[in-house]
């Protein structure tokens, strides 16, 4: 059992931080991560007809070789895991493969994310907007492209945003997307 005690004890010094994900205001968060970890923060679900505006900007990449640098808003509803995400491309063997960040929709199984938008790797911030309809189905648009998430209703258990293996700065608007135990 000593040794058991030891080898956790190693183990949990060996390990990196925990990512830290702090609200500096109402709405803006600081998301940071280290290689291969990842930070939530709870938000208030999508409402039915009230547009949720994300705007996320990566500012350090804590790169690792199994996973993508990203951030997200995820839903728990009737369909599973539903998910917006903002990423940094990495898939070197593609054909048409240049370094760029990407706007995908990922649900909880093993499909392939599917890409709304990309953008040449920059430090500016990207922004998404997001509207759930009274059949649960959200319009995400970036830019000037638009694709459909089917949540399989408007009963969404959790809403959160997340972050994974990067340092970002995440803002949602408007305000009622802000749990209150965390607005300032």
């Amino acid at each position: 059992m000593r040794r058991l005690i030891t080898a956790f004890a190693a183990l949990a010094v060996a390990s990196p931080a925990a990512a830290e994900m702090k609200q500096v205001e109402p709405g803006h968060y600081l998301c940071a991560a280290p290689a291969g970890y990842a930070q939530n923060q709870d938000i208030v679900p999508l409402q039915v007809g009230e547009q949720l505006r994300l705007r996320v900007r990566l500012n350090k990449e804590n790169f690792d070789p199994r996973w993508t640098v990203s951030a997200a808003v995820e839903f728990e509803a009737k369909n599973g895991r539903r998910s917006v995400v903002i990423g940094k491309a990495r898939d070197e063997k593609a054909i048409d493969w240049a370094p760029h960040l990407f706007v995908a929709l990922q649900t909880s199984g093993k499909e392939a994310r599917k890409i709304v938008d990309r953008f040449p790797l920059t430090d500016d911030w990207v922004s998404v907007t997001l509207k759930m309809d009274a059949a649960g189905v959200v319009t995400v648009r970036s830019r000037n492209r638009t694709e459909l998430l089917d949540l399989g209703g408007t009963q969404i258990s959790k809403a959160l945003l997340h972050c994974h293996s990067g340092e970002f700065e995440m803002e949602i608007s408007p305000q009622l997307y802000v749990l209150p135990a965390t607005a300032h």
